[in-house]
């Protein structure tokens, strides 16, 4: 074999494949096609110099949904001299559809097909996503999922082939593309993915800018411990993070959306699991495609149902492998609000436990991340009651800059949360005007309470 023979053999071997085997949009019909095609020749051109391995690209694409080559030339003339009709049909065939996902996908492989990105590639490309009405944090998601597949990094881009973020079925071809097993890669980065999936929902969480102050209950002076946000925290649950959870349950039929009602469907059974007015969405039956509803303004509180709430935040705690113990509905919404905000929800103050019992019992704290206080002032309330010593105990609600919150919702010593309905700084114990009827997932997703932690620099122990 001559030294050009061993060229081409190895260039061979090492050329780019020349089709996507399964790809999504081989499925769609020729217009669906086409429109695909041409919304990635915008890219192709938004720089308007069209370069060989931006066409060859074009031809991958053309060959793995079996059209004609003719096609080819066709989409590079309509790169050149883009139509406004064309351009309204690619958006509204792909417009809320998930396929959108892989487009975006696409059109980021575009951008970078000749190793650079021109300074009107990416505001064409988030443009186009806007339009198609893709969440932010979705696109971030495509974006992550980009940069880990172009840089061949597979067990970071895993999480995006078994989790709800962005719909696996859209980018399985990837894999089969680059040689890489499916099942070998979600065996390699099982644990992985869970401690990614956390990361990735916390990111997606708009925790802002939390203030602090001295966590106290009363105005007499004393060595603080502990502080508290000064108001209630932010919207756990937004479009961003039930979006992508919801279509992925309704693609893979374990919803049924019937007029205003979302089903969950369980074996024969179904549920009301929540309904499209208290999430503001809407639905189209034609491509079984959930959005937000155009109305909606951003940052306005949606209401979720306790089963609905649930499954998502199971979402974090399988993959912490933490559940709760029976009895003790605090401690899966404190594992919840430990990994998301490293703190807990604000807690009540005993103070006949806190001066009879334990002087050094009062200091409100859960054991694991804030000590054994809370453990023995439990402990104490317990035994006085058994006891029959406390005739009236009291609960006391923290100040915040010097006043009560309306309605927060705080963690009582018998281990039953209390809602401050009347804006005052203490209730009795079991007194059914203060007690929260709510489920530790419905006050996660209320936002109707604070956070406290140790001061830093002190032991609580």
């Amino acid at each position: 074999m001559t030294d050009l023979d061993m060229l081409a053999t190895f260039m061979e071997a090492t050329k780019e494949p020349s089709a996507f085997e399964n790809h999504p949009i081989a499925q769609q019909g020729i217009e669906g096609q086409l429109l695909y095609l041409q919304g990635l020749a915008l890219v192709m051109n938004a720089d308007n110099d069209i370069h060989d391995t931006e066409v060859e690209y074009l031809q991958i694409l053309i060959n793995s949904f079996s059209l004609d080559n003719s096609v080819l030339d066709d989409v590079v003339d309509f790169a050149k001299a883009p139509d406004k009709a064309t351009i309204q049909a690619f958006v509204a065939y792909y417009r809320r559809k998930t396929l959108a996902q892989l487009f975006l996908f696409d059109a980021l492989m575009m951008a970078r097909r000749d190793n650079q990105v021109h300074e009107k590639e990416m505001p064409l490309v988030n443009a186009m996503a806007t339009q198609l009405e893709i969440l932010k944090g979705t696109q971030q998601d495509i974006f992550d999922l980009f940069c880990h597949i172009k840089n061949r990094n597979w067990q970071e881009s895993a999480l995006y082939f078994s989790s709800h973020l962005l719909n696996p079925d859209h980018f399985k071809h990837l894999l089969a593309y680059h040689e890489v097993e499916f099942e070998t890669l979600m065996a390699e980065t099982a644990d992985i993915r869970k401690r990614q999936l956390v990361e990735a929902i916390k990111n997606k969480i708009n925790i802002g800018t939390l203030e602090w102050e001295v966590l106290n209950y009363t105005k007499e002076n004393y060595e603080p411990e502990f502080e508290i946000t000064t108001n209630f925290i932010p919207n756990l649950l937004t479009h961003e993070l039930l979006l992508p959870l919801l279509q992925i349950k309704l693609e893979r039929h374990e919803l049924r959306i019937s007029n205003d009602d979302i089903y969950l469907c369980k074996s024969a059974e179904e549920t009301l699991y929540a309904t499209l007015s208290d999430l503001s969405l809407e639905y189209d039956n034609e491509s079984d495609a959930l959005s937000v509803k155009s109305e909606y303004v951003s940052g306005d509180k949606l209401v979720i149902s306790n089963e609905l709430s649930k499954d998502f935040f199971d979402l974090i705690l399988q993959s912490l492998q933490s559940k709760a113990t029976v009895g003790k509905p605090y401690n899966d919404l404190n594992t919840i609000l430990r990994c998301i905000f490293s703190a807990e929800i604000a807690q009540a103050q005993d103070p006949t436990v806190q001066s009879t019992f334990n002087p050094n019992a009062g200091i409100p704290g859960g054991v694991g991340m804030f000590g054994v206080g809370m453990h023995r002032k439990a402990i104490s309330w317990a035994f006085a009651c058994n006891q029959n010593i406390l005739k009236e105990t009291r609960v006391l609600f923290p100040y915040s800059n010097g006043h009560f919150l309306q309605n927060e919702i705080v963690m009582g010593l018998d281990d039953q949360f209390y809602m401050n309905t009347g804006c005052v700084g203490e209730a009795i114990v079991n007194d059914v005007d203060y007690l929260c009827d709510l489920s530790p997932w419905e006050i996660l997703v209320s936002g109707q309470f604070r956070l406290m932690r140790p001061i830093k620099g002190i032991k609580n122990d």
